[in-house]
């Protein structure tokens, strides 16, 4: 998919061509057949200071393309005795021109008239006033001195007309040779145009982009010589059925369609954008259906409305549009929309659609999406099935996205259109438009064209709701936070440096922060936070953890900054009354890897880039530049390097790197599970480099196969991963060439498994101790705790508390625990048809309505019903004889069990055993019973399992909260 689409034209037979100014794959010029399938022309409409632009027309031959053309370098003389370039005697010097292609997508020449290189470019108007063409050469008979893009071309066999907008003129070109017939002036700023064949009419917008007094007028087209009015106007503007056209066509029975994308009084212009209308608020996207062959045409029905309209906002609704930037038919009566979701900003949520007519029950024939330019994107964490990105929201069915073979569907379908414009517009919807969609430009610029997007890099979940985490392409003085209302993104809060701009430049030059304390998701001067935040927000690198806390590294490369990181965590009251994060901005916590506060024993970082914190295994990966390996980059890195123990190191408790990985011009990191991702953006390369994250080992290489092209990492967070409910993870890649992302399934070796952490789950009901440390051969949870704490640090033991995300059991089933830092692994086989499961009374810890449990069988036929057996099963990594000698779990209560007996039998290496049988229980009038049962193998001996049954057999009894172990050499 292009960047954008700012114009359509269709043939007959369903071919779609779109132009758009800016694509930056170079497809501004583009193709889509009826499969659809895309293929963007040749032609070199990207670079050599071209662009594309904003109007399009197709006939029986030719596609006539609206584009631009700057001055580079010395211009030289072209086969018609014309210059390929803009002289460059004046700096700045333009042509917008009107390119003509064949149907096949390459320029072709047009004797006499056509300048550049390959002679295909008639110039319309021109900043020019020179010999070349002001004086002795004009054979296009262009307009001289003042010129604007190209806004609406139509064009039939025999004739193409063309607006020029600066001018207020409509020049008239032979179909076949291009040669200028005539001039119709005195049209006011004309822009998009439509042609009626049937009747002979042109219609055209006037005062284009004028939103107080723009209209529809028909000319003669018959009537080549002179404008001459026929078929009546339309009044646009305030108080008209149409209040700022956007697009127009006709139909088979000489329908007029009108696209409108509503008012706002603010509009923009210049050679690099069209002048759209910003932010309409109510942000209409609406077609209007008039019939003409009256003295003026008459209003007759709409066709779709606005996406963010009806019940649920933002849900994607074949009928629901937003910025409406193309209309056209074919010859069978099918209708083609464009859409591209910010009009005045490329590749903001792009896509075309195909109905089987323009009647308001028309059937969707097709569509095809793009993502934003320069575009990442999260799966919920919660809800791996849902995907954000920074406009749009994708619905994923992993089971047609196979890990091996072809699937059989669609694997993303577009649910989400999340950019509403007209509710959350800009800082000031009325006297500023300094930012787009909360994301502020480049530092103390306040220019709309020089916007930067919002890009959405993580995805985390407070309290139960989904938050996107964006910044901004190579900007790292930006971090902004949106919380979800339904299917739209409200922008809560940011944190920023040298914004400048609005309130009064207040925050030019200083740190400040954003939260939105009354919820309406606008800016308001009272809710900033000026220069009294001491976090390093100026070029870092940027982190979100599980639990949604910020981390940053500080990107200099001297002073006190360097080796900086940063961690700012959620207030104990994580949201307002809107739902808005509360951070604790005013106390970070920092830490340095260099300098005279170094708390590591590495003296070399010579700057941080990236990071990644594991709060379930403790371990930092920092990634950067030192002495020895250098990008020569502050946001490209050669060095990737691991620390566990990260929350124990102190200036005079040191810890040292794990391990460290070297690599060219990295820019890209994410860490998930067990493994480490470090993406290299290189053009039509875009590897992604994985390596182990206990050892640093390194796994192999992505790269996209079958996808090209690929784009350079523009983001300075393109790579983002999760783990699926199978153990195999899913990783998606910014790929800006394409306006999408490319995704990778991966299933590491080994298969599915478990995170183990250094602390048992606090009980959240009455714990009984069913074991005891009286008896023998077992433990009570007091004495268990610290000691597996301890085995943990020392590499000999750990907690499965069921609580991470993506962990999952092998399909045997069986626990895999990755424990010492994820250097070994311990195998433990249950009982066939146990599952992970979500508690039935409020969880002891992690997130209330997630998986946060284990459960022995439940189905009713099962012959294992609420019996389980823990099988110790093999040690990988470990010491020579390395066994589990003390194992132990927790025994969740519900509100089913009453006078339940469960008993227990640890069985070891000698084939001894002990005992315990204990009644679980909880009535209306008992308190809630969590129970404990512990067990240390005698002297010389190991565990080899540990079975429990019940007395009675009944589905949905048995849940297990933490399975904890302790291993040795007995």
């Amino acid at each position: 998919m292009p960047n954008g689409i700012d114009a359509i034209a269709v043939t007959s037979g369903g071919t779609t061509y779109a132009n758009c100014w800016y694509d930056e794959a170079g497809g501004e010029v583009s193709e889509f057949t009826s499969a659809p399938a895309w293929v963007s022309f040749t032609g070199y409409l990207h670079g050599f200071s071209r662009s594309g632009g904003y109007a399009i027309a197709v006939n029986g031959t030719y596609v006539y393309v609206a584009m631009s053309q700057g001055e580079d370098g010395t211009p030289a003389t072209n086969g018609n005795g014309l210059i390929d370039y803009p002289e460059n005697t004046i700096t700045g010097n333009i042509w917008d021109c009107v390119r003509r292609y064949k149907l096949t997508g390459t320029p072709t020449a047009i004797p006499t008239y056509g300048y550049s290189s390959d002679e295909s470019m008639i110039i319309v108007s021109t900043t020019e006033n020179d010999s070349q063409l002001g004086t002795s050469k004009n054979p296009d008979q262009a307009s001289i001195g003042t010129s604007n893009p190209v806004l609406g071309i139509a064009a039939n066999n025999s004739y193409v007309w063309v607006a020029d907008n600066a001018n207020d003129k409509i020049h008239v070109y032979n179909a076949s040779t291009m040669a200028p017939i005539a001039t119709w002036s005195g049209i006011t700023a004309p822009g998009k145009m439509a042609l009626d064949s049937t009747t002979g009419i042109l219609w055209v917008v006037e005062n284009y982009g004028n939103n107080a007094s723009s209209s529809i007028v028909g000319f003669d087209a018959t009537v080549t010589g002179t404008a001459t009015p026929k078929g009546g106007s339309i009044a646009c503007g305030t108080g008209q059925q149409v209040g700022a056209a956007s697009a127009l066509a006709v139909d088979a029975s000489d329908k007029l369609l009108i696209a409108d994308n509503g008012i706002f009084p603010e509009t923009m212009s210049g050679e690099t954008a069209a002048p759209y209308v910003l932010y309409p608020k109510p942000d209409v996207a609406k077609i209007a259906v008039y019939t003409t062959g009256g003295a003026n045409p008459v209003y007759s029905y709409t066709f779709g409305s606005n996406v963010f309209s009806g019940s649920t906002p933002g849900k994607v609704a074949p009928m629901g549009f937003h910025g409406i930037t193309g209309l056209a038919f074919d010859g069978t009566g099918n209708f083609y929309v464009s859409c591209t979701g910010d009009p005045h900003d490329v590749g903001s949520g792009t896509y075309l659609r195909k109905f089987s007519s323009d009647a308001t029950n028309a059937a969707q024939s097709w569509q095809i999406t793009g993502l934003q330019f320069v575009a990442g994107g999260s799966l919920d964490p919660a809800n791996l099935n849902q995907f954000y990105s920074s406009y749009s929201g994708y619905s994923m069915n992993w089971s047609n996205n196979p890990l091996t073979g072809t699937g059989t569907g669609t694997a993303a379908t577009w649910n989400m259109d999340m950019f509403n414009p007209g509710l959350y517009p800009t800082d000031q919807p009325t006297t500023d438009v300094s930012t787009d969609w909360l994301i502020p430009g480049n530092a103390g610029d306040n220019a709309p064209l020089s916007e930067n997007h919002p890009m959405v890099f993580e995805v985390r979940d407070i309290q139960g709701k989904p938050f996107l985490f964006t910044d901004a392409m190579n900007m790292g003085n930006i971090l902004g936070v949106m919380r979800m209302n339904g299917n739209v993104a409200v922008p809560a809060c940011v944190f920023g440096y040298d914004r400048g701009g609005w309130p009064a430049d207040a925050t030019k030059g200083k740190v400040y922060m954003w939260n939105d304390v009354n919820g309406d998701g606008c800016m308001q001067a009272s809710e900033f936070t000026i220069n009294s935040i001491p976090i390093p927000i100026t070029l870092c690198g940027k982190w979100i953890d599980d639990s949604a806390n910020i981390w940053t590294t500080n990107r200099v490369t001297s002073g006190s900054g360097l080796g900086e990181v940063t961690e700012v965590k959620l207030a104990s009251t994580p949201l307002n009354a809107y739902g808005v994060p509360q951070y604790n901005v005013t106390t970070p916590i920092n830490t340095w890897v260099a300098g005279s506060n170094n708390v590591t024993t590495d003296t070399d970082w010579t700057g941080l880039v990236d990071l990644a914190y594991l709060p379930s295994i403790d371990t930092m990966i920092l990634t950067g530049n030192t002495t020895t390996h250098s990008s020569g980059a502050t946001n490209n890195y050669n060095v990737v390097r691991a620390y566990p123990h990260w929350s124990t190191a102190t200036t005079t408790n040191k810890i040292g790197h794990a391990w460290e990985a070297d690599g060219t011009s990295w820019k890209g990191l994410y860490a998930i599970g067990s493994y480490v991702f470090a993406s290299a953006g290189v053009n039509n390369v875009n590897a992604i480099s994985v390596y182990a994250i206990g050892n640093g080992a390194f796994q192999g290489t992505f790269t996209p196969v079958g996808v090209s092209p690929t784009g350079l990492n523009d983001e300075d967070n393109p790579i983002n991963a999760r783990i699926l409910a199978d153990g195999t993870y899913v990783i998606f890649q910014e790929n800006d060439l394409t306006n999408n992302n490319t995704i990778y399934r991966w299933a590491p070796p080994g298969g599915p498994s478990f995170h183990t952490t250094n602390v048992i789950d606090p009980n959240g009901h009455t714990l009984v101790q069913a074991t005891s440390t009286s008896n023998a051969d077992q433990t009570d949870q007091a004495t268990f705790g610290p000691n597996v704490a301890t085995a943990y640090t020392n590499g000999f033991g750990g907690v499965v508390n069921f609580d991470v995300s993506g962990d999952t059991l092998t399909s045997a089933p069986a626990i895999v625990a990755n424990y010492a830092s994820n250097t070994k692994t311990l195998t433990i086989g249950i009982t066939t048809n146990s599952a992970l499961a979500i508690s039935p009374l409020a969880p002891p810890s992690g997130t209330t309505g997630v998986i946060n449990c284990l459960s022995a069988p439940n189905g009713t036929s099962d012959p294992n019903l609420a019996d389980i057996t823990f099988n110790m099963g093999a040690i990988t990594g470990g010491v020579a004889g390395e066994k589990v000698t003390s194992f132990a779990f927790t025994y969740l209560t519900e509100t089913v069990l009453d006078g339940l007996t469960v008993t227990v039998v640890a069985t070891f290496s000698d084939n001894s055993t002990s005992t315990v049988t204990r009644t679980v229980n909880r009535d209306t009038s008992s308190p809630i019973y969590d129970t404990f049962y512990g067990f240390v193998a005698p002297a010389g001996k190991s565990i080899t399992s540990i079975s429990l049954t019940s007395n009675a057999t009944r589905a949905n009894t048995t849940n297990i909260d933490d399975v904890s172990f302790i291993t040795s050499v007995p």
